[in-house]
């Protein structure tokens, strides 16, 4: 009987220490006997039913590869990790988020979401982002997706990296936060950089309180990024380099728009600001490369000052800016200048941009618009190249679209512009300075004041608007040429306009009679009649005719006193004629010159000799001589008797 008992009390000691075998088999090689195991640690092959189960196990570089979707309370890292979603599982945060003693993190090929994480895993001093890293650590996505909510979170922070730390997004990786108290990005200016690389790759920062927050030295490279609905700044001090058809947004933040140290576009690449709280871009150098485009519009809707509702601030610092020639550079309906510049050193050359309807304060909760330059507000160096079109810009002060104390170089203005105040082309630029505003259309309360300014360079102060002078009135003093008793012919009569005695044009008349002093005869301008105290001015003329030599011709030797008077009507010079003390309004009515042509007596024919007869005394012609009667009436007496001698001897 103790045999048989003792047998038994062995087969079942050995029952048991198989069964507990095979529990610590069960424990320590999970890859033997896994049936749900959702990761794999690839370096030694080994499967867990957890994916923390497998971050626990890893070690330093090793990789986690995921067998199914996911979960994890957090990760709380001080080793250099991989974790592969192989494309098709993803992993979600339940608890916690990231915590990164200055290591390595990379999602890879996976899918990964956070929402409402208010903490990292260390929760003593990381407890108010969802995830932190100390010096030298880095978070990379490769191939791979993070989703950020901070919906129900708190008050905290999603990425917030301490010093010398690394943010890559690659290959086709897309990293979107949003609804986050505070910001999406932020670095708190450690010891080090802070470097952000995206590249071929999408970030989208979505109605957190910024997107950028600190110094960041931010490369997107063939990539897109968007900024939108910050609370407050879109981003604040970053140095951006947006290369290689990248395609950047920083729209409808509360805010500034993009503000930075440094923005370097080249290679294809757009930047938007639109409709931002402040200004669209914030900066202290902007270099724009001819193949790129940059969109200013609507900016300035919450600014408090002319300062803070431009469409770009240029703080400016003693590197010089430049957006080249060719750039397609839009800077329009900004609340406050298109261009608002802050120091001395500013140094911007513009090569191309289009610069309209700027500082009017339409579009600011306040009505604040531009004080002065709604165009562009120079207090540096600034050169606009000739095919800057600037032009329809309103400053409440002074120069409407330039105005500039520094150093301001500008072209001439356009072929086609028209100006919005009254729809008429632009013609030139014309001073528009503080108590002296452009006016080219007279009212009452507002006398003409058109001073045209040369385009140039000027290191004076200027105040300009681009638009339209006040047109000149011609005194075109005609007449008309009236010949009685013959036919007039072109030019057979000449005319004198004088003006104190001294000839000021001639003219001569046309074969119907009317003559003209032609276009360079007499002008009234502007200044003619600003000069005066009464804005009248009047001037005396004379119009006569030049006495000539034509024969049997009676000229009209009268002298016709012409009186011009000149006075503004709207935007241009009226004119009002008297003639000789009475109002006209025709003078080739007025001033009639009349000549006469008398034609010369016929000559008489002579008539025919009368038959002989007899003759009496009183036949005989009175010659009105009384010295002749005498030996005439002796010839007549002598010849009588010599004919009666004839007589008689023809008788005897």
């Amino acid at each position: 009987m103790e045999l048989k008992r003792s047998m038994h009390a062995r087969a079942a000691r050995l029952l048991a220490m198989l069964a507990m075998a095979l529990v610590c088999a069960l424990v320590v090689a999970p890859s033997a006997y896994a049936d749900a195991a959702v990761a794999r640690i690839d370096e030694t092959g080994l499967e867990y039913n957890t994916f923390d189960e497998a971050v626990a196990a890893a070690e330093n570089n090793q990789t986690v590869t995921l067998l199914g979707n996911a979960e994890t309370t957090g990760l709380n890292l001080s080793k250099d990790l991989t974790i592969d979603g192989e494309g098709k599982f993803a992993l979600n945060f339940t608890d916690k988020g990231i915590a990164l003693w200055g290591k390595a993190l990379t999602f890879k090929n996976i899918n990964v979401t956070m929402s409402g994480i208010g903490s990292t895993p260390y929760t003593s001093e990381w407890n108010w982002m969802s995830v932190s890293a100390g010096k030298d650590a880095s978070l990379t996505l490769d191939d791979a997706t993070l989703t950020m909510d901070g919906t129900g979170a708190g008050d905290v922070h999603a990425i917030y990296f301490g010093s010398n730390n690394k943010l890559n997004l690659k290959n086709g990786s897309n990293l979107t936060i949003k609804n986050y108290a505070e910001d999406a990005l932020e670095w708190d200016g450690g010891d080090g950089g802070y470097n952000v690389n995206i590249t071929d790759s999408t970030y989208i920062s979505d109605s957190n309180r910024s997107g950028f927050t600190g110094t960041f030295y931010a490369t997107i490279d063939s990539s897109t990024v968007k900024v939108l609905n910050s609370t407050g700044n879109g981003s604040n001090g970053t140095y951006f380099t947006i290369k290689n058809k990248s395609d950047v947004t920083f729209n409808n933040n509360g805010t500034w728009g993009i503000s930075a140290w440094r923005i370097d576009m080249s290679n294809d690449s757009k930047l938007y600001a639109n409709n931002n709280g402040y200004s669209g871009i914030w900066t202290r150098v902007l270099n724009v490369d001819k193949s790129c485009s940059v969109d200013v519009e609507g900016n300035g809707t919450k600014g408090f000052s002319a300062g803070t509702n431009g469409g770009i601030v240029f703080q400016g610092n003693r590197i010089k800016s430049a957006i080249e020639k060719g750039a397609n550079v839009t800077i329009i309906k900004n609340a406050g200048s298109g261009i608002y510049t802050k120091q001395g050193v500013c140094n911007l050359t513009i090569g191309s941009a289009t610069i309209t309807n700027n500082g009017t304060g339409a579009c600011n909760k306040d009505g604040i618009g531009a004080d002065m330059g709604g165009g562009v507000y120079n207090v540096g160096t600034m050169k606009l190249d000739p095919s800057v079109v600037i032009y329809n810009n309103h400053a409440k002060n002074a120069g409407d679209d330039i105005y500039g104390t520094g150093v301001t170089e500008f072209g001439n203005v356009g072929n086609d512009w028209v100006l919005d105040d009254c729809n008429h082309a632009i013609n030139g630029w014309f001073d528009d300075s503080q108590g002296a505003r452009w006016c080219a259309h007279w009212t009452d309360n507002t006398p003409w004041h058109v001073k045209a300014v040369k385009a140039g360079t000027y290191e004076t102060p200027v105040a300009l608007k681009a638009a339209h002078g006040v047109t000149a009135a011609h005194a075109e003093i005609s007449g008309t040429k009236v010949l009685k008793g013959a036919d007039l012919a072109e030019g057979d009569f000449e005319f004198t306009l004088s003006q104190n005695d001294d000839v000021i044009s001639r003219a001569k008349n046309a074969a119907d009679g009317f003559f003209t002093f032609g276009e360079s005869a007499f002008d009234v301008t502007a200044d003619d009649i600003m000069d005066t105290d009464n804005h009248k001015v009047s001037y005396t003329l004379d119009v006569a005719e030049v006495k000539g030599n034509k024969a049997n011709v009676t000229y009209d030797t009268s002298v016709k006193k012409v009186v011009v008077t000149a006075v503004p009507e709207d935007d241009h010079v009226k004119l009002t004629y008297q003639v000789d003390g009475k109002d006209v309004e025709d003078l080739a009515s007025a001033l009639v010159f009349t000549n006469t042509y008398t034609k010369p007596a016929e000559p008489t024919t002579p008539s025919e000799p009368k038959k002989p007869g007899k003759t009496t005394k009183q036949g005989l012609p009175k010659t009105g001589d009384a010295s002749l009667a005498a030996p005439v009436a002796f010839a007549l007496a002598a010849a009588a008797v010599c004919g009666a001698g004839v007589v008689m001897r023809r008788r005897g």
